[in-house]
Order: C-alpha cells, then structure tokens, then sequence
C-alpha cells in the first residue's frame, strides 16, 4: 500500500482548495524539506502535542502547569525527549491514548466556546 498524501488529503477536503488556486495540483512537493528533513515535521508534530498538554493542564490549574513547564525546559538538553515530557508529569505524544486524549480536549473546547 502506498502513501500518496494529495489524493489522500483531496479526498477529504484539503489541499483541494490550493491545487485549484494554483492549478499544480503537485505544490505541496516544492516543499524540499518534506524529503530532505522529513523529522522536520514529525518534531513539529510532538512539539504540538506537549503544548496542547500543557494548555490543557493551564485551563484547570495555571500555577501547576507553568511549574511543570518550567520542569520541562530547564532539563532541556539533559534528557531524551521522552524524559523531558515525563519528567513534567505529560504523555508523550507517540504513547497509546495520548493523541485521541488531546483531540477529545481541544473538541470539547472549540464546542463550548462559538468561534468566528
């Protein structure tokens, strides 16, 4: 089975909209980064998702979450990533659960605040 991320993503709705703005329905591959640093993304990825965590735990207790923040950045540079989130008490991204748990949050949120 291979990847093939337009088709992919046009069948759902996205990209549809930039292939047809510029005609190419091939842009998303200028994009050199996607194969040359592919880690790129997928650290971008596993950054979100430790924010999303710490936003989550800010909205129930600011202080607790700031500390643990503070937990976070000052072993920075001491530690495999893993530790650096566990050791601020989150779960790391690629963890069983932990995906679905910060969507569930972020659903429940967006439905209870009307954005425009």
């Amino acid at each position: 089975m291979w990847f093939v991320p337009l088709r992919t993503f046009c069948r759902y709705g996205f990209g549809r909209e930039m292939a047809e703005e510029s005609g190419d329905v091939s842009d998303w591959q200028r994009q050199l980064h996607i194969y040359e640093v592919p880690l790129y993304y997928i650290d971008y990825c596993m950054a979100q998702t430790v924010a999303f965590q710490f936003w989550n735990l800010s909205r129930e207790n600011y202080a607790e979450a700031w500390k643990r923040y503070m937990t976070f950045v000052d072993k920075a540079g001491t530690a495999t990533f893993a530790e650096l989130v566990e050791s601020a008490g989150l779960k790391v991204p690629y963890h069983a659960g932990c995906i679905k748990e910060i969507g569930d949050s972020i659903s429940e949120w967006l439905e209870q605040h009307e954005l425009d």
